[in-house]
């Protein structure tokens, strides 16, 4: 095995490791002695890698998680400077690319989300034949991110939602002290989840947002009956994923693509992509919008799009795009460059372009309106 191979298998051991102590940790309000394996076994192995390449290991896992809060170029050296200025926590809180890292490794956070979620949508939607039940549920979790506990009510009694209200139970919970100040839960003016307090200092979970400075207090709820807000699994896997995919939707469902005859469907045929588009000639293009924040691991995961026509009007797409959102793609130089190399020097084919927001844009202006797309 060469080096590269040992350091990305030992990257996401150390990843999964943070995500599942922290994962039990949320669950028992402390973290368990014994450690839980995963972390143990990724000190076990960064202690072997560091001896053998005649350098200092972490002292234990108190030191290793203080090394994964700093970027993990210094302590994981790697050939082609992938990990660069990552870190793995931020606040206490595993980050985004840790998630990441930690889904290529074992893919364990998703699985449970479909098995205990999303699974249970897809199941009830489909024995109903209700595509809407679906789409209702997925704009839930994304749109209303926190509800005060009448708002949530009201949710599982909508016509459509009740179809799913257990799924619904299961995504949202109370929040908890940490999630109060004054009696009052207030939201993050950027992402809508809620902030968490540690005395007067606001943090958001979202990882993009505590990066551009000190949250901005947005909608407050009145804490003297609950507020509801995402289990960190949906608002991770589910909900902060779906802001790019609802702001496509909502930008090709406008005034101007609408009077030109588009019809945009969303997750059609249960999530076959993220949308459909259906121009007036009839041809459908598939876009399917990723959220990760490394290009290279992105490149590794993605799967081909299906085939098999999922839009109502019954049709195959002709052409098909995957979508990076801008605010994974914005902090990385070169993120579309890099992806397209690294899709190149796959041996398993993918059967779509990878376009920006704004070039996929400028593709559906040119094919409704005229003119050069490509651009």
């Amino acid at each position: 095995m060469d080096v590269i191979d040992d350091v990305d298998l030992l990257v996401t051991m150390v990843a999964s490791g943070i995500v599942d102590a922290y994962e039990i940790a949320q669950e028992e309000h402390a973290l368990p002695v014994p450690y839980p394996v995963n972390l143990q076994r990724a000190l076990d192995r960064l202690t072997v890698f560091a001896m053998a390449r005649g350098e200092r290991p972490p002292w234990g896992v108190a030191e290793l998680l203080r090394w994964c809060a700093r970027p993990l170029a210094e302590h994981f050296p790697i050939a082609d400077g992938e990990l660069g200025d990552e870190v793995f926590l931020e606040d206490g809180v595993p980050t985004r690319e840790a998630r990441e890292w930690a889904l290529v490794a074992r893919n364990a956070e998703a699985e449970r989300i479909e098995r205990r979620v999303i699974a249970k949508v897809k199941g009830a939607a489909r024995s109903a034949g209700r595509q809407d039940v679906y789409v209702a549920f997925r704009r839930l979790v994304i749109d209303e991110p926190v509800l005060s506990v009448l708002e949530f009510n009201r949710r599982l009694l909508d016509p459509v939602l009740s179809l799913v209200a257990a799924a619904i139970h299961e995504s949202y919970t109370a929040a908890g002290p940490e999630f109060l100040r004054s009696d009052v839960a207030i939201a993050c003016d950027d992402c809508g989840h809620l902030l968490r307090w540690e005395g007067d200092t606001a943090q958001c979970r979202n990882d993009r947002c505590s990066r551009t400075g000190p949250p901005k207090e947005g909608t407050r709820f009145d804490a003297s009956e609950s507020v509801m807000h995402l289990h960190e699994g949906i608002r991770v896997s589910v909900s902060a994923p779906g802001v790019a995919e609802m702001r496509l939707w909502r930008k090709f469902t406008g005034p101007k693509y609408r009077a030109a005859g588009l019809a945009v469907h969303l997750w059609p045929a249960f999530d076959a992509y993220d949308l459909g588009l259906v121009f007036p000639d009839r041809t459908v293009w598939a876009i399917d919008v990723k959220d990760w924040a490394s290009p290279v691991r992105l490149a590794r995961e993605v799967s081909p799009i299906p085939r098999e026509p999922a839009v109502p009007e019954g049709s195959m797409w002709t052409q098909a795009f995957l979508v990076p959102s801008d605010d994974c793609r914005r902090p990385v130089p070169d993120y579309i460059k890099t992806l397209k190399q690294r899709l190149k020097q796959r041996t398993t084919a993918v059967n779509f372009q990878a376009v920006t927001e704004s070039t996929l844009a400028r593709r559906v202006d040119a094919k409704l309106f005229g003119g050069n797309g490509h651009a």
